[in-house]
């Protein structure tokens, strides 16, 4: 029988969250592109709170912008449901094409973000 593979899961989140972080400079610089995440937060439920901290958290460390909505306990489905963005100021620029896979290896980190040529 083989010995059984152990898995360091907090090794490979840490070469995760090292790799979107160069990923995400690299994007800046070559394209003028800085990535974001909206994260909508209605009520006051702890663990909800805590998630959205540690994300925010994550987002600062890999260069990510963060953006919370927060709604009281209150807030209706109307007051939370998203509206029309606002109309571009300037042209966007171009975006290359990215495919974003999870692909796990017994011998390495996943691969992830792999540019389409």
């Amino acid at each position: 029988m083989s010995e059984p593979l152990i898995l360091d899961g907090a090794t490979t989140a840490k070469a995760i969250h090292a790799e979107v972080a160069t990923r995400t400079a690299t994007l800046k610089e070559a394209h003028g592109i800085t990535p974001g995440l909206a994260a909508v937060l209605a009520g006051d439920n702890p663990a909800s709170i805590t998630y959205v901290s540690m994300k925010r958290k994550a987002c600062a460390k890999a260069g990510i912008t963060s953006f919370e909505h927060v709604f009281g306990s209150d807030a209706t489905q109307e007051e939370v449901k998203p509206t029309e963005p606002p109309a571009p100021t300037a042209t966007p620029a171009p975006v290359p094409p990215v495919k974003i896979t999870f692909l796990e290896s017994w011998f390495g980190v996943p691969q992830y973000m792999e540019a389409i040529s």
